[in-house]
């Protein structure tokens, strides 16, 4: 799933602080859980689900190599974000930080030119 030791690396740093957070009481407040959806253009995204509010990393891949590519993410029919990339290939993992304001929905898509 990662594409360097320093993902890894964070992704554990990541975890063993949502774990303490939660363990500490200070993950256990009342949060509306959004189930994250990949779509058009990639093979899955990470993590499936985000909190409605606050900020939130996305982890992905795309399913092919996408020439002047856009990345967005909607919550329904509202873009919340969006992130232009030259290229973006299958080999490697893609990080979109944004935050999320009440969202009701999130998927991720990429569109761009493509060889077929």
């Amino acid at each position: 799933m990662h594409d360097l030791a320093d993902d890894v690396t964070t992704e554990a740093y990541r975890a063993g602080a949502s774990a303490a957070a939660y363990i500490n009481n200070k993950g256990t407040e009342e949060k509306t859980k959004i189930e994250v959806s990949a779509g058009q253009g990639l093979r899955y995204v990470s993590p499936s689900y985000i909190n409605s509010s606050g900020e939130s990393l996305l982890l992905f891949r795309s399913d092919k190599v996408y020439k002047k590519a856009v990345i967005s993410i909607t919550d329904g029919d509202e873009v919340v974000k969006t992130v232009k990339k030259r290229i973006v290939s299958p080999g490697e993992m893609e990080k979109v930080k944004f935050t999320a304001n009440n969202i009701k929905s999130c998927a991720v898509k990429i569109e761009g030119e493509t060889n077929g």
